[in-house]
């Protein structure tokens, strides 16, 4: 796609919500990274052919997966079960990961690996809402993730405050400072259907939403 200026290639699609079922079964986290090449696929989202898929772009995938110095982009967008966006910045926003000198997506994506240093620098930044204002939200080489969600270092979980370099910024927007970036990269890891995509950032109750989070990325300087 090109997005603000940028061209970025698909490589993760993945969805959830309470109304998930209308649009099709998806999986968790971690059988789609688990198995990734059974779930091998053309990813477009479902503002371009009205499906919402679980799937990894395999060869996108293996190529960028341990790269450095790239941006990756959450593109989260929830729609009603008649297919509505829902244009609330907690339920439709962008989040810009920026991974930096040695560190990359797979390195980050490391399960129930608690606090752990990364190779280098994260920078992360959001909108509130689809095509709303961009927030900075710091820096870290640090994530912490349990058995079932993957997050960065921030002023909820900084390790009794042994990690310096947080994010967050001290800002809150939906919770305490921080919390944004604590289920970043994948919150419910082991879950499917309603919980798949829950936490980023809005935690349900049951209403008429199915959200669609699809990932993209790029170099930084191209």
């Amino acid at each position: 796609i090109t997005h603000q200026g940028e061209f970025y290639q698909a490589i993760i699609s993945q969805f959830g919500g309470p109304r998930y079922s209308t649009y099709g079964s998806n999986v968790s986290n971690a059988e789609l990274f688990g198995n990734i090449s059974a779930y091998d696929g053309v990813i477009q989202p479902f503002d371009v052919d009205s499906q919402m898929y679980s799937r990894i772009n395999n060869s996108g995938y293996n190529f960028w997966a341990n790269e450095t110095n790239v941006k990756w982009l959450k593109r989260t967008r929830s729609y009603t079960s008649s297919g509505q966006l829902i244009p609330d910045a907690n339920y439709s926003n962008e989040v810009f990961l920026e991974f930096q000198s040695g560190a990359s997506f797979a390195e980050a994506f490391d399960i129930n690996a608690g606090f752990k240093n990364l190779s280098g620098l994260v920078t992360m930044q959001f909108t509130l809402g689809p095509e709303g204002e961009l927030i900075d939200y710091g820096a870290t080489d640090y994530i912490y993730s349990t058995t079932i969600s993957i997050g960065f270092a921030n002023e909820t979980d900084s390790n009794g405050g042994s990690i310096s370099q947080i994010m967050g910024n001290g800002q809150s927007y939906w919770s305490s400072p921080g919390w944004e970036a604590r289920h970043v990269l994948s919150y419910n890891h082991t879950s499917t259907g309603t919980n798949t995509t829950r936490c980023q950032f809005v935690c349900w109750g049951s209403e008429d939403a199915a959200m669609e989070q699809l990932w993209y990325v790029k170099y930084i300087d191209e």
